[in-house]
């Protein structure tokens, strides 16, 4: 293959100078012969000196990152944004009049209380787009590559503005985001250069064939692959990209992720995809290290270097020359986990109940820690710092899992009126000491690896100061008292999509009340796990006459089916109505087996043309009688 690249995120988290060029060091030593260097806005330049130093490059500081890399024998490709993720541009009182719009407007409700301006940029806005093309001829001009990288990507709240909407009344947002492309293109050809995209949009918009044949595409899949790549997004799209590509004459890369530094299935099932294709040649991504490390992922990208130079070593020899220990080469190589969603459960409200993919993980992963925590102490140097932030990647992880279970837990004890709050209560410590000890290793590596480099927007600080405040909450929200609880019984939720629910209860005595409000998809992504699923939620110790349950948002939920339980007495579903908006087969409901509704609008397409669609409600009421014995 002609590119074999690394990439590293200058963009979301500021490094040290030392750091870059030991990670270019790192990469050249395992078979890399490029760098990508995803920028956003992350060089001061002429015509944008107000952002942040702290956040930010100069000119010298950018040159002396290329120069180095260049001189070790790296080819260096500049990576942008030029219309979605643009938060950090947008936060500037200087830009903040070009932003598309304010999050919550719609759409896939991917906000950030950071960048309270909203992601994207409007592609009618000449002003916007006479700075930008500015900005990146001004970035570019320090690089020397063949390639300019564009970005254009995940371009979820596009052309909502007022500019927009005149706009749409003679074209389309198809024709919008295909003139936008084609604008990168001339720009970056003005420049003697080529470009290169990523290609998840045309799920949505699929304009490619109407594109020039000197754009490189950059296909990424971060998930488990069988036969092909599924799609990202709302529906997921089976498109086979790579096959499209060699059909129509494009080069290519195809483009992985080792995000924790375990769990090497991402990077083997693409590669073993991409091998029955012709690319040009392959990257490894690494994003968003404001609260974690590309230590981690040291064994991985070795791996990959190997695996892409046609090299048949075995993958434990490969991480051992990272790790420098045998044993926990082996151990690293070995362990394979689902991805788990981000965040806890509020497990004194709401659990999900147990399945046999999180029961394998949570034992698998005990197993890992007893049998690296030798090895641990027994390594040195760089190798010691690597292994520790794979013990710690998978220590968060089953810390993750057992609260998760303590929700199980508390949920049968609940039913059962077996309660032990004491017992609850002092795991709920276990576990949040769990955490304390995280942070203590985690910053320790930092003041190593960043020194007095902060943690980009205070991410490291939030990430441990948030999960101890909902363990201390949560620990006190687990009492003694008897509950009523709602069944939620789900089927193969999508889950890219920012589908959400809301769930009323109707009493007996005619009281409503609203218990849940929110995502209601599994904690282990669906394409590692699938199946069916079910939540249960807290309600009063009464009787349910009734259940209104509505969902909204971009994408559908796949209700199976729904219960209720109040003083040991189950209810179950005798009627359904569908009181609004799209429902199909919501007399499956009643049924007690793996037959579902169809909630929502899961036309992906249909939602990013028309984002007040995500604000659609889709509700069924549901009537319950007791379960005779």
């Amino acid at each position: 293959m002609q590119i074999i690249a690394l990439q590293l995120d200058l963009a979301r988290q500021k490094e040290s100078l030392s750091f870059i060029k030991s990670y270019a060091d790192f990469a050249k030593q395992n078979g890399y012969n490029t760098m990508i260097l995803y920028l956003e806005n992350a060089v001061r330049t002429k015509s944008a000196p107000f952002f942040h130093e702290s956040e930010t490059y100069s000119v010298e500081e950018m040159c002396e990152i290329v120069s180095y890399m260049e001189g070790i024998g790296l080819d260096v490709i500049p990576a942008f944004e030029n219309l979605g993720h643009m938060e950090k541009f947008l936060e500037y009182d200087e830009l903040k009049k070009h932003a598309e719009g304010k999050d919550g407007n719609g759409g896939r409700g991917w906000g950030n209380e950071n960048y309270p301006n909203g992601t994207n940029v409007c592609v009618s806005d000449e002003e916007f787009r006479n700075f930008a093309d500015e900005y990146i001829k001004e970035v570019a001009s320090l690089f020397h590559s063949e390639f300019i990288h564009m970005g254009l990507d995940e371009v979820f709240e596009f052309a909502v503005c007022k500019r927009c909407e005149k706009e749409l009344e003679t074209t389309t947002k198809e024709t919008l985001f295909y003139h936008h492309v084609m604008h990168c293109r001339e720009l970056v050809k003005s420049l003697g250069r080529r470009m290169m995209m990523w290609d998840d949009f045309f799920e949505y918009y699929n304009v490619v064939d109407r594109l020039p044949r000197d754009i490189v595409m950059c296909c990424w899949s971060y998930g488990f692959i069988g036969d092909e790549i599924l799609g990202h997004w709302t529906g997921r799209v089976r498109r086979d990209p790579l096959r499209i590509y060699d059909t129509l004459g494009f080069n290519y890369l195809f483009c992985t992720w080792a995000p924790s530094g375990i769990s090497s299935y991402r990077l083997e099932t693409l590669t073993a995809y991409a091998e029955k294709y012709r690319p040009m040649g392959a990257v490894m991504t690494m994003w968003e290290c404001s609260n974690r490390f590309y230590l981690g992922s040291y064994p991985q990208i070795a791996y990959a270097g190997a695996l892409w130079n046609g090299r048949k070593a075995e993958k434990a020899e490969i991480y051992k020359s990272v790790l420098e220990d045998s044993r926990a080469a082996e151990l690293v190589a070995a362990m394979q986990f689902p991805s788990v969603s981000l965040g806890f459960s509020r497990i004194s409200a709401m659990s999900e109940c147990d399945y046999l993919t999180r029961y394998m993980t949570r034992s698998h992963l005990a197993f890992f820690l007893r049998e690296l925590a030798p090895c641990l102490e027994r390594t040195e140097g760089r190798a010691k710092d690597v292994l520790q932030d794979i013990v710690d990647c998978a220590y968060e992880s089953l810390l993750n899992l057992r609260w998760q279970y303590l929700g199980v837990r508390y949920f049968n004890a609940t039913e059962t009126g077996s309660f032990d709050v004491r017992a609850f209560r002092d795991e709920a410590e276990e576990i949040s000491a769990g955490y304390r000890e995280l942070e203590k290793n985690t910053l320790a590596l930092w003041e190593k690896y960043h020194g007095e480099i902060e943690s980009c927007k205070d991410a490291l600080s939030k990430k441990f100061r948030d999960a101890q405040k909902l363990f201390a909450e949560q620990a006190a929200g687990l009492s003694g008292e008897r509950h009523g609880i709602f069944y939620f019984d789900g089927m193969l939720p999508e889950v890219y999509a920012t589908v959400r629910a809301r769930i009323e209860l109707i009493y007996r005595d005619g009281e409503k009340e609203l218990i849940y409000d929110g995502g209601l998809k599994p904690f282990t992504d669906c394409y590692d796990a699938g199946g069916m699923y079910t939540i249960r939620f807290l309600a009063k110790p009464k009787p349910a006459e009734e259940a209104l349950f509505t969902v909204y948002g971009e994408g559908c939920l796949y209700p199976s089916g729904f219960r209720y339980l109040a003083d040991g007495t189950k209810y179950r579903v005798a009627e359904v109505r569908r009181i609004c908006g799209f429902v199909e087969h919501e007399e499956h409901l009643i049924t007690p087996d793996s037959s579902f509704a169809i909630m929502g609008l899961g036309d992906g397409r249909k939602h990013l043309d028309n984002l007040t669609l995500a604000r659609v409600e889709n509700t069924v009421s549901v009537r319950f009688v007791k379960v005779e014995k």
